[in-house]
This record gives structure tokens, sequence and C-alpha cells, in this order.
């Protein structure tokens, strides 16, 4: 057996399972490193609830994922990611994508993306283009930062019954944000389609607040005459 330490816990495994569970563990013990002289290896950085989660995977129990435990999810995933334990990382990806649903799906595509786990966040970055009149009216849309905004509305694939609907999720964003100028607004609505919005659709929202708050109802207004186009060329955000 060898000793793995994760924070201040010590899980006794036998080398040879861990060495064929995980390719971390099997270069760590493969080679003249003092861990696998000594049998010994401190893990950091790492939750001991979580690995001890993953061990126990192994010794045939079932990590029993619901949705309501989606961050329990994640964590065991980002662990077994940086232990490689490849079927566990696996069993998290499957159960992740098979949640996928308007309330949950921008938190598991700003999850998978950063970490690069691809496959997660092309199927769930799909969904959320798919289901955006559903999604938007979530409070994970409201909870987007500026950069993940942009490029979720600025991609050609996302899918509305109509653009004002786009407009409008927007404009909820920017209500649940405490201070944005002009020009971060300015850049925001880029994405925004405005020649397919009809004159009354936006007759309907011109007038809001968001806009007078943030100084914007000008550049609205601006649209009828000049088109969107024309008075701001495509930028990137």
């Amino acid at each position: 057996n060898v000793s793995l330490v994760v924070e201040g816990r010590t899980f006794r495994v036998k080398k040879d399972f861990l060495m064929k569970q995980s390719s971390y563990f099997d270069a760590m013990f493969s080679v003249d490193m003092k861990e696998a002289r000594e049998g010994i290896a401190t893990i950091n950085e790492t939750r001991a609830d979580i690995f001890e989660k993953i061990i126990q995977y192994y010794d045939g129990h079932s990590f029993h994922l619901t949705e309501d435990k989606l961050d329990e999810a994640c964590s065991i995933l980002i662990t077994a990611s940086m232990y490689q334990f490849r079927t566990v990382m696996e069993e998290c990806i499957n159960f992740l994508t098979e949640i996928l649903a308007p309330r949950n799906c921008l938190k598991i595509m700003t999850f998978s993306f950063p970490h690069n786990f691809k496959n997660l966040a092309n199927n769930s970055l799909q969904f959320a283009l798919w289901e955006f009149d559903s999604i938007c009216q979530q409070q994970q849309f409201l909870n987007l930062s500026q950069v993940e905004l942009f490029d979720y509305l600025d991609n050609p694939n996302l899918n509305t019954k109509c653009e004002i609907n786009v407009l409008r999720a927007v404009m909820r964003w920017l209500e649940k944000q405490e201070s944005l100028g002009v020009e971060k607004v300015e850049k925001i609505l880029q994405v925004v389609r405005f020649q397919s919005i009809t004159n009354a659709d936006l007759d309907s929202v011109i007038h809001h607040p968001v806009w007078k708050d943030r100084g914007c109802t000008d550049v609205l207004g601006s649209f009828r005459s000049a088109g969107w186009q024309a008075l701001y060329p495509k930028k990137v955000l």
C-alpha cells in the first residue's frame, strides 16, 4: 500500500490499483521519486472529502449525484482531472451532460470552458444557444460576466424567436449591474441585430429607465435614421 495525505487525512491505497486507475500516480510511482521510495505522497490543493469520494468510487461506492449536487459533481470532476482518474471524469461528464437544462446549462458551460472539458463545453454551449429564450429568463443569465455575455450573445448560432428578446435580455442583465459606463453598454449592444428589430418593438423598450440611467437613450433613438452598423461597426469586446 501507499499513503496519500490530503488536508491532514491519510488514505491507504493499493499502489498497483492506484497506478492502474490514474496515469498521474502511475507516473509518480513508476520512477525513482521520493514518493515512490517512501510510499507516501502529500496531495496539495485538493479537498479531502472530494478525494475520499473518488477513492470510495473505485471501492464500489456510487457518487449518488443529483442535480442539486451540481457543485459537488464539478468539484469531483476537477479533482479527477488533476490526477487523471479517467473513469471518474467520464462519469461526471456524462452526468453533467445528462442534466443539462435551461436552469443550469450556463453554469455548466462557464465551468467547463476554462477547465478545458471540451465535449462538455461544446454540448452545454449548443444547448445554451438553442434554448436562449428560456435561458435568458434564468438567474444564471444575470450572473454572466460582461465578456461571457458578449461571447454568448455574439454567437451566430444563437436561436431566438425574435431579436427583441435579445435586447430585452440585455436590459435585464444591465439592471443587475451596479455600474457600467456608456462605452461598455455600447460594446454589449453591438451583439444585438438591430436591423431585425421593428420600430414598434424598439418603441416598447427605448424609454426604459435602464437606458436613461446609463445615458444611452440617444444611442437607441438614433437607430431609426442611421442603423446600428453605420453607427458602430462590429468590434471585438
